[in-house]
C-alpha cells in the first residue's frame, strides 16, 4: 500500500513539474515594483476570485508544507490557533530561486498571482489552489534570524 501511495505522489509531483516546464517564459520583472505595489490578500480572496487577482502583486506570509523541488512549494498562508492552513502553490523566480527553503519554514514572500493550478491528490481527487510566482522571499522561522533573498 505504501508503494502505491508513493507512486501516486510521484506522479502528482511530475505533473506539476511538467506543467511548470511547459509554461511560457516570464517577462522582465522589476522586483522593487512588485514589492511596492504588493497587497496582502487572504486565501479566500485568491481562491474565490483568481481571475481578479491574476497579474497582481501580492505579499503573503505562511509556512512551507511541501517542498516539491528546489523552486516549487506548497505554502499554507492562513495562520490558525494550532498551525497553518490554506495552501497556495508557489514557484520561486529571479533572485528568490536561490532561496533554500525547507518544509516547516515560516516565510514571507512577494510575487505575482498567476491564477490557479490543479493537480491530483494521492487518492486521485482533483485539487485546485491559487498559484503565485514569488520574486522575493524572507525566511522568518519563528523569530530566528531572517534570511532575505
Amino acid at each position: 500500500m505504501k508503494k502505491l501511495l508513493f507512486a501516486l505522489l510521484f506522479i502528482v509531483i511530475v505533473g506539476i513539474v511538467i506543467n511548470a516546464i511547459t509554461s511560457e517564459p516570464e517577462p522582465d520583472i522589476d522586483i522593487e515594483t512588485i514589492v511596492a505595489l504588493a497587497e496582502v490578500v487572504s486565501y479566500d480572496e485568491l481562491a474565490r476570485y483568481p481571475d481578479r487577482y491574476e497579474g497582481s502583486s501580492v505579499h503573503l506570509t505562511g509556512q512551507v508544507v511541501q517542498k516539491i523541488n528546489a523552486i516549487q512549494f506548497r505554502i499554507s498562508i492562513t495562520q490558525e490557533t494550532f498551525g497553518w492552513t490554506d495552501p497556495v502553490y508557489v514557484e520561486l523566480k529571479g533572485p528568490a530561486a536561490d532561496a533554500r527553503l525547507l518544509e516547516q519554514d515560516i516565510v514571507e514572500f512577494w510575487g505575482i498571482a498567476k491564477g490557479e493550478v490543479a493537480y491530483r491528490s494521492v487518492l486521485g481527487q482533483k485539487i485546485t489552489i491559487p498559484q503565485i510566482y514569488a520574486y522575493k522571499v524572507n525566511v522568518l522561522n519563528n523569530n530566528e534570524h531572517e534570511r532575505n533573498l
